[in-house]
């Protein structure tokens, strides 16, 4: 039996998720990995993209990294994933700024007789718009110094 959910399996099916969300509440993250793993079940804590660009490990295998993007300044990336162990890593390239293909996707899709009314509309845009929150482009403010 697992450390914290011994009964659990006597719950009600009704019950059940109430009753989980109590136990798992009762100790940290790092416990309930170690005592499900070391029960042989996959466990792993769910993390949004922000903890995942800003954790230590990540940052170590370059899978996080900071970079100059020529219009939004310094911005956190995705690096590679893959790599050979003796292979620099190389970061390609700064991903164009949001929204600088809206005219050649318009057209390709059929509407570009009418792109002009559509950036008029707010429908399409051509860059980011001044005051978008930071949160939108990923920043490197807020990211661990490196």
């Amino acid at each position: 039996m697992i450390e914290g959910l011994h009964g659990v399996d006597q719950a009600p099916a009704s019950e059940l998720p109430a009753l989980l969300a109590v136990r798992f509440a009762a100790a940290p993250a790092d416990a309930w990995i170690a005592r499900l793993t070391a029960a042989g079940l996959s466990a792993q804590v769910a993390r949004d993209v922000h903890e995942n660009m800003a954790d230590p490990v990540h940052i170590a295998r370059g899978l996080s990294i900071l970079r100059d993007h020529p219009e939004l300044g310094r911005i956190c990336n995705v690096g590679r994933s893959r790599r050979f162990s003796c292979t620099p890593i190389d970061p390609l390239f700064a991903g164009p700024p949001l929204g600088c293909d809206s005219r050649a996707i318009v057209e390709e899709s059929g509407w570009g007789a009418r792109f002009s009314q559509l950036l008029a509309d707010g429908i399409v845009a051509v860059k980011l718009p001044a005051g978008t929150p930071p949160g939108q482009r990923w920043p490197a403010e807020g990211m661990p110094a490196r």
